[in-house]
């Protein structure tokens, strides 16, 4: 015959079944819908049950065990990216959602979607991290997946969902950071000179020597330079945005920057100046050509009038009726690049690597790492030591040889 062993209210039951086996039996409470919720569990002996019922309660007690019926992995994570709010109540920036979207539906849906959150266990996150490494190894999509799915558990805590953020109490296998391979002054000179017949002439010569991101270099804007005074101001940037209805992203101007330190005046070269200058004529002279195909953005870098493109059939020329004016998009830049380093026959690199090449012919010349730091618009001057640390070693041994001839008599 089961025997039943009742205890004080709320403290739960133990109860043996007609199998031998003993079931416990506790009361969380009311969840958010209402309904009452209870946590089972099973002993092979009285003594194993209690023990256990103790450990179920103390649970209880310090907010591990909640009375919420919690929805499943793949479900929060979509109403949690369909939300699209940070802990301080601000909206995600485009960049940052883009991101989340790819690593909720590429990597934590396949993984844990049928789950319910509070079956989300450091153990399985663990073993999820330990399986993509063996098979793919420690690759920065997987590091950015975790650390969507530790904000979106941070979110699930916030609102008592779960009472731990699992995601926070793993090792995350570090990835590997991509070499920087900045241009010398050699391969910098090359560049220019060859881009010096582009009509993005200045959009390069102002990235390689101020090192501006890609987004703040075509996010500048007429009113945002001062060619008499010689400086610039770097209070926007722009983005592609996938807007409601559309297909692709589009280049969109938003009001704010990377971090608020890169909100900056930037005091521009001499040669930044003069190539501003000459590419401020040739927008004068492309918004003359163009007539009523300029469209009026007030961009310091735009898209221009292309030379005329043969018609094929009738072998001649088209005249071109596509919009002048409006803002260029990154991969045409990225592809403008590549094809001015094939030209000078250099190595392809990205467009951020011309702001390496900034910082580390800077840092060469003995320019201070905290001027360096203030120039990129980094958050924290750690961010720049740890990006040039090998720089800043060869700047070291360079010190201790100039003084090694000072002092060494």
């Amino acid at each position: 015959m089961a025997r039943s062993t009742r205890r004080g209210h709320g403290e739960g039951s133990i109860s043996q079944r007609t199998d031998g086996r003993w079931h416990i039996r506790i009361d969380l409470g009311r969840g958010i819908d209402g309904q009452r919720r209870t946590k089972h569990a099973y002993a092979n002996t009285e003594a194993d049950a209690v023990a256990l019922l103790r450990r179920m309660g103390g649970r209880v007690a310090n907010g591990q065990l909640l009375a919420t019926s919690t929805p499943t992995v793949a479900a929060y994570l979509r109403d949690w990216y369909d939300a699209g709010i940070k802990a301080d109540g601000e909206d995600w920036r485009p960049s940052t959602k883009r991101g989340y979207r790819v690593s909720i539906e590429s990597h934590l849906i396949p993984a844990f979607g049928p789950l319910r959150l509070e079956q989300l266990t450091p153990l399985r996150i663990q073993a999820w991290l330990k399986e993509h490494k063996q098979t793919h190894g420690a690759r920065r999509r997987i590091a950015l997946a975790h650390a969507t799915l530790r904000s979106a558990l941070s979110s699930a805590k916030r609102l008592q969902l779960v009472a731990i953020n699992a995601a926070e109490l793993v090792a995350v296998p570090k990835s590997k950071a991509r070499p920087i391979v900045p241009l010398t002054v050699a391969q910098a000179l090359t560049l220019l000179d060859t881009a010096r017949t582009h009509r993005l002439e200045a959009l390069f010569s102002v990235a390689l020597a101020c090192g501006l991101r890609l987004g703040e270099a075509l996010g500048l804007q007429w009113t945002d330079v001062d060619l008499d005074a010689g400086d610039v101001q770097i209070r926007r940037q722009l983005q592609l945005v996938k807007a409601p209805g559309q297909r692709r992203q589009q280049p969109v101007l938003l009001d704010y920057v990377k971090t608020d330190r890169s909100r900056r005046t930037i005091v521009l070269p001499l040669v930044c100046i003069d190539a501003l200058r000459r590419h401020q004529t040739k927008q004068r002279e492309d918004r003359l050509r163009a007539g009523d195909r300029w469209v009026h953005s007030d961009f310091v870098f735009t898209t221009y009038n292309q030379l005329a493109r043969p018609n094929r059939r009738a072998y001649r020329p088209v005249k071109d009726r596509r919009p002048v004016g409006k803002p260029l998009h990154p991969r045409n830049v990225l592809r403008t690049l590549h094809q001015l380093l094939d030209a000078a026959k250099l190595p392809r690199c990205r467009f951020h690597d011309l702001r390496h090449s900034a910082a580390s012919m800077l840092l060469a010349q003995g320019i201070q790492l905290a001027e360096v730091s203030l120039l990129l618009g980094h958050s924290e001057l750690r961010v720049t030591a740890d990006l040039y640390a090998h720089l800043q070693r060869e700047t070291g041994a360079k010190a201790a040889r100039y003084m090694d001839a000072l002092l060494n008599r």
